[in-house]
């Protein structure tokens, strides 16, 4: 399976040098044009996800004043079914089963956010949130 040709993204980072890359990289997909929105105050999310429509998220799990497990939480509880990319600086095992629970599709170490490894996580992201919307 492919991408679509178009994405819209929201990425939730507050370290702008870290969205700055993350931005260039998903530019340089050349199979998907990509709309990159970025937020850096985790409690703005949800208002963010009200105001339009996202394909997926990519969610830092080192935010100010919440995990990237907790906004992800807040999500899935209000009811959205996107596809989600945990982006962390190191990933940690123990966080996996909760991770599972809360339907993150993929987990991304941002020292592996290559053009390859960003185009198969946002396809396992994709292939998550149809997989949702179809069951709902």
């Amino acid at each position: 399976m492919t991408l679509p040709e178009q994405l819209t993204i929201l990425v939730v980072e507050d370290e702008p040098t870290d969205v700055m890359i993350l931005r260039r990289r998903l530019q340089q997909q050349t199979e998907t044009h990509v709309d990159i929105v970025d937020v850096s105050d985790e409690n703005d999310v949800l208002d963010v996800l009200e105001s339009r429509h996202f394909d997926l998220m990519f969610l830092d799990n080192s935010l100010v004043r919440k995990t990237g497990i907790e906004v992800l939480r807040e999500i899935r509880q209000a009811g959205y079914l996107l596809g989600v990319i945990l982006f962390t600086g190191v990933f940690d095992e123990r966080i996996r089963a909760e991770l599972d629970e809360l339907q993150c599709d993929a987990v991304l170490e941002k020292g592996d956010a290559t053009p390859e490894t960003l185009k198969e996580v946002m396809l396992q992201a994709v292939n998550g949130a149809s997989e949702r919307i179809a069951q709902q």
